[in-house]
């Protein structure tokens, strides 16, 4: 794959006029699309004080990997109001 097939996205990535920002964009022989990374609802091991315990983790390990109703966050701050709950 030439790279000249993706410089395209990277160049308007980096311009002014694209006003994204944290988009991952799947690029190659012309073909362009976004990707994004879901998250579950997951579920708070601590209060911040405590470390968790892998026991923890193993206890919980379903919810923890449970897709059922996932989220997508455009930016990483915007997971931070998980974290508040």
């Amino acid at each position: 794959m030439k790279v000249d097939f993706v410089t395209p996205a990277v160049l308007y990535m980096c311009s002014e006029q694209c006003q994204d920002s944290g988009v991952i964009i799947n690029a190659g022989l012309g073909y362009f699309s976004r990707s994004a990374i879901m998250t579950g609802e997951g579920v708070i091991l601590s209060d911040g004080d405590k470390v968790p315990t892998p026991e923890e983790v193993m206890e919980n390990w379903g919810r923890i990997t449970n897709l059922e109703n996932p989220r997508f966050f455009n930016q990483l701050m915007e997971m931070s109001s998980v974290l508040k709950k």
